[in-house]
């Protein structure tokens, strides 16, 4: 299999997100996401396997999303930089939608997403794990402390985003005042 260089596969996963963009998950097709790439389907089945991998590596890769590497010293200060990395996902928000939505009935999406998303939920539990170390977070709660994270996270995202864009202040927001209470031992939400 031949490897797509990095400005070429950007090329393919910006069409894709365009397509989606323009007619929805539902409607998009591999066939779409090749013309608009300007490249053949063929391409594209041999770097994804069909188009809930293609999407879900596009927002990914193009998200910007990187929770590896946040290591400010404390549990919050890793959790307020993780939320700015979220609040300039924004102009994914359509993708996001897309996603979230077909992704309720479309178990290979669903799949997809986890596949590619991996890395993150195991630097997220990295994070939490330094915090129980630190005696920062709850050891009782620590287990449900990533998916509580997720949930906080994007929740505001496809709640707010066909309303409004989400802000960075509305994430520290929903992490100061409901996460972080949460998790801090002897701490319960205000």
């Amino acid at each position: 299999m031949t490897r797509l260089d990095a400005a070429r596969r950007t090329e393919i996963l910006d069409a894709a997100i365009a397509v989606v963009n323009e007619v929805g998950y539902e409607a998009a097709t591999v066939g779409a996401i090749a013309a608009r790439a300007r490249a053949s389907k063929a391409t594209l089945y041999r770097h994804w396997t069909g188009k809930p991998h293609l999407l879900a590596t596009a927002f990914a890769e193009r998200s910007g999303l990187r929770v590896e590497g946040i290591d400010t010293g404390s549990v919050a200060g890793d959790l307020r930089a993780l939320m700015d990395v979220v609040a300039q996902t924004a102009a994914l928000t359509p993708l996001i939608l897309a996603l979230g939505s077909a992704g309720q009935h479309d178990e290979t999406l669903r799949q997809a997403v986890l596949e590619v998303l991996a890395p993150q939920v195991a630097a997220l539990t990295a994070i939490v794990r330094r915090g129980v170390a630190r005696g920062e977070v709850d050891p009782g709660r620590a287990p449900y402390a990533s998916t509580l994270v997720v949930g906080a996270i994007m929740e505001p995202v496809f709640l707010r985003a066909s309303l409004t864009a989400v802000s960075r202040e509305t994430l520290h927001e929903v992490l100061e005042q409901a996460i972080l209470p949460l998790l801090t031992p002897g701490r319960s939400p205000a």
